[in-house]
This record gives structure tokens, sequence and C-alpha cells, in this order.
């Protein structure tokens, strides 16, 4: 989830967790979008 946040941190030279980020996240109510999935637009048969 939160994968590039921690990245970004560790780039920084702090070191933390994936899953610390995924919790600070959590507990200020922050989500991380997701990449929609391929919509077939045309009923081809």
């Amino acid at each position: 989830m939160p994968l590039k946040v921690t990245q970004k941190f560790s780039q920084q030279g702090t070191k933390i967790s994936q899953r610390t980020v995924t919790r600070i996240m959590k507990k200020n109510g922050l989500r991380s979008r997701t990449v929609k999935k391929y919509k077939a637009t045309t009923n081809s048969k």
C-alpha cells in the first residue's frame, strides 16, 4: 500500500518500516490511490 511513501523516507535517510507508515496513514485517515483495472468499452462478439 504505502510502498512509495516508505521509499521516499528511505531516500531522505529516515529508516521507517512499511507497517509503521500504514499505521500512521490509517490513523490520519489517509488512503492510497489504486490503479483502475482495464474496462472493456465495446461488446465485441
